[in-house]
């Protein structure tokens, strides 16, 4: 037995019955088992008209059987057209390329367009638009429309559905000039700079599901169509009711072309880094030196040779490059590419050459995962080559990201995930967030419809299960997650006793999947090259062998030995200019965003110097003592300035004058920028050189961030409540909301972020300042917790975690997302994490002002200031951010504060957010503290104004030495109140006593006076 066990043969066979067992299992994963008997009777469009009325899909249906009439509709660009309006103007024929007709709205204006339409139906909306230059009127920032109209019930125009009132825009973007090298060998990255030209587009759905043009319900006769621009002007040449049209097949394309001027021999490679326009400016080309496969190769340097890579992968996102060909003639098309991105899935784009989608098989070209680079000619399902049809000359060849037809599937899978949440909710409102485990709920006979819904859920999941492995081709986790869900429904129906239990495992497991809706909407590609070729050249053959890629591993290897990979951009040393060291305690996205804008202007404007270190920030203080530090931090927490400064190892910034002959602004100059709110944390008060007290400032603000209110509109508008005004009328609203087994997000003590207590003050802050409380005295030597403004805002405070019972620690944009949270108090950063994750709730909740305290005299008597006839409110706030500080230890004093105001500039921060948006995506918008910066970004008028207004209620918490011990027992007291149910007022007492202890203490040590 043991010689059979050590044979060749046993292994042979154990191998081959290994390879049976699996391939029986993938087999049986990938297609061999359908769900279809489980879904066959399932009627999608009854279940669309039984669900939310404001999707497309709906919007279709209520115009079920209308006809999609031949002959478009164009409304001219002029006054003949326009019915009313504000804020629009019809430009002059100079001032955009040219053009005799163009219609301009500015802002937050609008225009009413006549539309008369001979025949009722469908109609596409076709438009050529224009990115406004002016900058008296443009931000730069994506261009952004709501479409209305009016159906034949409505008094005014409205959306006609979900998205209609968000179509995007998009600006081209182009290389600023070619990538540059730095003295260490590697490519710099050029940056990106806008290339205003016409471009004509279909209005379409911002997500993707939707992958054809949206269509519009236009009746016979009159029709008004009411544009307004919500984010930046809008600047129009043409405007009209296409007719829907189909794009033809390939065998129609083909049909009669003539090939005889086509130039057979010719051949053209396009490197994928030589892309000349793109819809974004995240879209630059970028590296690869982990493949011997690329082209250009280096392993040792980061040479810029593909385009695509992270960035690439939202449907709607396009790149264009350009192929220029001696004959007009039909040519043939390679690309390489790799999509090692997503296992499992399939990554589309569509063609465009010169502005047009050539025929139906290349409307979704599919690129399957491959670890390696692929090289393929497009081709038919028969392996020939598909001929495009190209003028002589230069041609636009533009590849788009599509989600094809997974579009429809992430449409099903975002309507259930809507619909399992309403039943959530309506599940939840019966056996709470906790059922009791002993109690019968008998929940089929007290929801007769619920059972029956989840029925219907669990049919549509199976369905989604069995398209998404046709799809892919084999089970991925994506699939695993609907598919785990559906089994659990599956139980819930067969025995509905078991959904009490299951009830936390089934929002877990509706989490999941719409999560798995927001992976899938990924569609990654990376582009080597293309290669334009006539039919007679042959295709060299680009594939990497087993020695090139062993050898590969060997250099990188090798390599690793001699490179600095942390070293980023150019190195300054050894040269005669000034140079500094500057650290910042970010991602290396950010560092590589800074230091590429410090070697493109501040090393050319000032001639100094700046090498950037990526650092954490435990290290900043032990490297301080040890005389290693930098000149100058970034990103530094807000608590730090004024620590460095009681030990003399910061330097107060209030000392410079500035230089304008050298563009050098002085601390007031730079310092106006900001809101004098975000520099309170960085005050500190010292005695100068003439023994005289100086407020300085330490710091200077990077970031500022502070709470919004975020509600959900549907849900309150099925509750019949309203967006509160004043925390009177939020309490008012906690028995509605809490009897449906719903709650308030008000900022905890308890909260986790990732498994970790974030400790988030800001609710008793608010309480506090709205008040007129203060934290401290004004020499920051005694905290004012034991003031009675102070107890009344703390037990004000506590009393909603303590009468009112709103939870303690909780996950704001799962519950939000669910509808558990219908409102909730939360950092204005939250707003872009819920447009990314939450696409099911789009067009569903809202961002507003937090409520206020009335405003009243010292007589007690209502305070009317502005005379509008309504009590004033006061909204204040507490904030939080990070700052920029010049070390102490520093030899370079004045190049250091050079760079300081050149990093705080408007300009700078405007360019650095931008660049970081387009980078990290929208979720990753910059918070920066600079106010002219601010209104340059990417927020609508709308959003902008808001922020703008909280902003202005904003007050800062003071650093004090030995402050640490003021939040942390803070914290302490909430806590005690909370969970043991202290009394505030002692509690609030005792706590004061022993803050004010360890301020006393503390002042002593640093031989401050003490009052």
């Amino acid at each position: 037995m043991r010689k059979f066990l050590k044979s060749k043969t046993f292994w042979v066979v154990a191998i081959c019955v290994i390879a049976v067992v699996a391939i029986l299992v993938y087999g049986k994963l990938t297609g061999a088992k359908t769900y279809k008997d489980k879904y066959a009777d399932l009627d999608m469009n009854a279940l669309t008209k039984e669900g939310r009325a404001d999707t497309y899909n709906a919007y279709l249906l209520r115009h079920e059987g209308a006809a999609t009439p031949k002959q478009s509709v164009v409304i001219p660009m002029n006054a003949s057209s326009v019915l009313s309006g504000e804020k629009y103007s019809f430009a002059g024929s100079n001032e955009y390329e040219g053009e005799a007709e163009v219609l301009k709205v500015l802002e937050n204006g609008y225009v009413v367009l006549k539309a008369d339409v001979p025949e009722a139906g469908f109609y596409n909306i076709a438009l050529s638009y224009y990115p406004d230059q002016n900058e008296a009127d443009s931000r730069g920032i994506e261009i952004e429309m709501a479409l209305l109209l009016k159906e034949k019930d409505d008094e005014d125009a409205k959306a006609p559905f979900s998205g209609a009132d968000a179509i995007k825009l998009p600006r081209v973007w182009t290389d600023k000039e070619e990538p540059r090298k730095d003295n260490q060998g590697n490519q710099i990255r050029p940056g990106q700079v806008e290339m205003p030209r016409w471009e004509n587009v279909s209005l379409t759905d911002e997500l993707g599901y939707i992958t054809e043009p949206y269509m519009f319900y236009f009746k016979e006769g009159v029709n008004e169509i009411r544009l307004q621009a919500t984010q930046e002007p809008l600047v129009l040449r043409s405007f009209v009711l296409s007719a829907v049209s189909e794009i033809p097949t390939y065998a129609q394309y083909i049909s009669g072309a003539d090939m005889s001027t086509t130039t057979k021999d010719f051949n053209q490679k396009i490197q994928g880094e030589d892309s000349k326009a793109r819809s974004s400016q995240s879209l630059y080309s970028t590296y690869d030196r982990s493949s011997a496969g690329v082209e250009p190769y280096d392993v040792k340097h980061q040479v810029i040779n593909m385009s695509g890579g992270e960035n690439w992968k939202y449907a709607g996102q396009w790149i264009e490059w350009e192929a220029e060909v001696p004959t007009e003639g039909y040519y043939r098309l390679t690309l390489k590419t790799r999509q090692n991105y997503n296992r499992g899935y399939v990554s589309c784009r569509s063609l465009y050459i010169n502005g047009e989608i050539p025929f139906k098989e290349v409307s979704a070209i599919k690129f399957d995962f491959d670890n390696d680079w692929q090289l393929a000619t497009l081709s038919d399902k028969d392996g020939n080559p598909f001929l495009f049809h190209l003028n002589a000359g230069v041609n636009r060849i533009r590849l788009q990201v599509t989600l094809g037809d997974i579009g429809d599937i992430l449409t099903e899978m975002t309507d259930s995930v809507y619909r399992m949440n309403q039943i959530y909710r309506r599940i939840l409102v019966y056996t709470g967030t906790e059922p009791d485990a002993d109690r019968d709920y008998n929940i089929d006979e007290k929801y007769p419809d619920v059972v029956p819904a989840l029925a219907t859920e669990c049919k549509v999941l199976y369905k989604i299960v069995d398209e998404l492995v046709a799809y892919t081709g084999e089970t991925g986790t994506q699939v695993s997650s609907v598919l785990t869900l559906a089994t659990q429904i599956e139980r819930f129906v067969d025995d509905p006793d078991k959904i009490p239990g299951g009830l936390a495992s089934f929002k877990i497991n509706v989490s999941s999947l719409g999560t798995s809706i927001l992976n899938l909407r990924e569609s990654n590609l990376d582009i080597d090259y293309m290669i334009v070729s006539g039919e007679d050249y042959k295709i060299p053959k680009d594939s990497v062998s087993w020695f090139d890629k062993a050898a590969h591993e060997v250099r990188s290897f090798l390599a690793s030995f001699v490179v600095d990979y942390t070293a980023i951009g150019n190195v300054y040393e050894g040269d005669d200019r000034t140079t500094i060291t500057v650290w910042i305690f970010a991602g290396r996205d950010q560092c590589t965003i800074l230091k590429t804008m410090i070697d493109d202007s501040f090393v050319i404007n000032y001639d100094i110097g700046v090498n950037v270190d990526l650092m954490t920030a435990a290290v900043l203080l032990p490297a301080t003592v040890a005389g290693t530090g930098p000149d100058v931090a970034l990103n530094v927490a807000s608590g730090e300035p004024v620590n460095y400064a009681l030990r003399g190892a910061s330097v107060d910034l209030t000392q410079f004058k500035g230089d304008a002959s050298k563009g050098i602004k002085s601390f007031e100059e730079c310092f106006s920028e900001f809101m004098p709110s975000s520099y309170v944390p960085y005050k500190y008060t010292y005695k100068d050189e003439n023994g005289n007290d100086h407020e300085g400032v330490f710091g200077m603000p990077e970031t500022q961030y502070y709470n919004l209110m975020f509600y959900r509109t549907d849900i309150l508008e099925e509750l019949g409540l309203t967006i509160p005004n004043t925390w009177e009328e939020l309490i008012a609203m906690l028995p509605v909301i809490q009897k449906a087994n719903m709650n308030v997000g008000i900022p905890s003590t308890e909260r986790k972020i990732n498994g970790v207590t974030n400790p988030d003050m800001n609710g008793f802050f608010a309480q506090l300042y709205q008040r007129n409380g203060k934290l401290y005295n004004d020499t920051g030597s005694k905290v004012l917790l034991d003031e009675d403004i102070s107890v009344e805002a703390f037990e004000y405070y506590t009393m909603f975690f303590t009468h009112y019972k709103t939870p303690t620690d909780y996950n704001f944009v799962d519950r939000f997302r669910t509808g558990e949270m219908p409102i909730g108090f939360v950092d204005f950063n939250n707003f872009n994490t819920l447009v990314v994750s939450a696409p099911e709730i789009r067009g569903l909740w809202g961002m507003a002002l937090l409520p206020g305290t009335p405003v009243t005299d010292e007589n007690g008597n209502p305070v009317d200031a502005d005379g509008d006839g309504e009590q004033d409110l006061n909204r204040s706030c507490g904030c939080w951010g990070t700052c920029s500080l010049i070390l102490g230890t520093t030899k370079n004093l004045e190049a250091s504060w050079t760079f300081l105001q050149w990093w705080g500039s408007a300009a700078v921060q405007e360019w650095y957010g931008r660049e970081l948006e387009a980078v990290m995506g929208e979720s990753a918008r910059y918070a920066t503290a600079n106010t002219k910066a601010f209104e340059h970004l990417a927020w609508s008028s709308e959003q902008r104004n808001m922020l703008l207004e909280q902003w202005s209620y904003v007050v800062g918490t003071p650093e004090v030495p030995g402050g640490y011990y003021t939040s942390r027992h803070i914290i302490n007291a909430i806590r005690k109140v909370m969970n043991q149910n202290m009394d505030p007022r002692e509690t609030l007492l005792d706590y004061t006593r022993d803050i004010n202890d360890e301020l006393t203490k503390k002042r002593k040590e640093f031989n401050l006076p003490i009052d």
